[in-house]
């Protein structure tokens, strides 16, 4: 059995802050052994995906958790967006001048 740190939590995504999105699929895949094997061992874990729940005064199934093609998809996504998260934290450096920071170290 393959150990799972679980001490990673999954921050929550904030539609203002795209790179929140990069911070919360990058902990996902931290834990997707831990998403698997919930899957295989807790039976609790599908039937929630199982319930419906409100949205409004309708009434919506809940998505089913990651399939290993939502994987591979994340992966992809969590390598191309990690270039634009490592720009971001450089050119908003607050302890360092970084407007003058050379394009060429920035691999976009």
């Amino acid at each position: 059995m393959e150990k799972v740190d679980t001490r990673t939590m999954v921050p929550l995504d904030v539609c203002t802050r795209w790179n929140s999105t990069y911070m919360m699929l990058d902990s996902a895949l931290k834990l997707q052994k831990g998403f698997e094997r919930m899957e295989e061992d807790d039976p609790n874990f599908l039937r929630y995906f199982e319930e419906y729940e409100a949205h409004g005064k309708e009434k919506k199934k809940r998505v089913w958790p990651p399939t290993s093609l939502d994987w591979d998809n994340t992966k992809v996504f969590v390598k191309f967006l990690k270039k634009f998260y490592d720009a971001t934290l450089r050119f908003s450096a607050s302890k360092t001048v970084s407007s003058n920071a050379p394009l060429h170290g920035i691999y976009l």
